[in-house]
């Protein structure tokens, strides 16, 4: 039975299959693993990885942001770690040697370098400023999807609610939730949170379709004058 097609979703991913058609499929399959028997084992990433997916891509997708290269932090870790290893610290989070013998390790401070210092400081700046650019495109898509004449900043309550709710999946994509997957207090939050990012969506497609129909008409009446 396909009664988890609601209106809405219907509409949705319609929508997609015009604006986006591989991000539709997997927006469908989530709505497949969610609200079918087609329950599988490791469903919550699958869902995760889904609405990570498509929360990246709509802007490039949609409204044509350019797409930025993927971060290699690799080499910035491998070099910190070269450090790390000739400070003799270690990496299992347990205290340094100087410190062993401290029965409270986690009120006392660790001396690092200022090469480490610096080298961590960088690798932390990257990491910042590639999450800034994802929440400006955020913005930037959204800003499409309304039109500009209602052109919204970064700091408005929609971005804001859009952003956490798909950092709400972002989070569940590799950590180790397997106590909490069965436990329905989880799987009750998981899908609140779900209907929210189909919520956010679906408002945004209303404007976009209206935005649309605007454009359209504008263009018909322009079209009228210069015939």
């Amino acid at each position: 039975m396909d009664d988890y097609l609601t209106p809405t979703r219907l509409e949705l991913i319609s929508w997609f299959e015009k604006q986006a058609p591989t991000l539709g499929e997997l927006y469908h399959g989530c709505l497949k693993i969610l609200y079918t028997d087609c329950r599988i084992p490791g469903w919550v990433r699958f869902v995760s990885h889904g609405i990570r997916e498509i929360r990246n891509r709509l802007p490039h997708e949609v409204a044509g942001i350019e797409k930025d290269r993927r971060y290699n932090f690799t080499p910035q870790v491998n070099k910190i770690a070269d450090l790390w290893h000739e400070h003799s610290f270690t990496f299992d989070g347990s205290p340094p040697v100087t410190m062993q013998n401290n029965d409270e390790p986690e009120n006392e401070s660790v001396n690092i370098s200022f090469e480490l210092y610096n080298k961590i400081s960088i690798l932390i700046g990257d990491h910042k400023r590639v999450s800034l650019r994802n929440e400006e495109k955020a913005t930037r898509w959204i800003n499409f999807m309304i039109g500009s004449e209602n052109e919204i900043e970064s700091s408005d309550p929609i971005i804001h609610h859009w952003w956490n709710t798909t950092e709400y999946f972002m989070n569940l994509t590799h950590e180790n939730n397997s106590q909490l997957i069965d436990k329905a207090f989880f799987q009750s939050e998981f899908y609140k949170r779900f209907q929210t990012f189909e919520s956010i969506l679906s408002s945004l497609v209303k404007s976009f379709y209206k935005t649309t129909e605007e454009l359209d008409a504008i263009l018909a009446e322009t079209n009228k004058r210069t015939n």
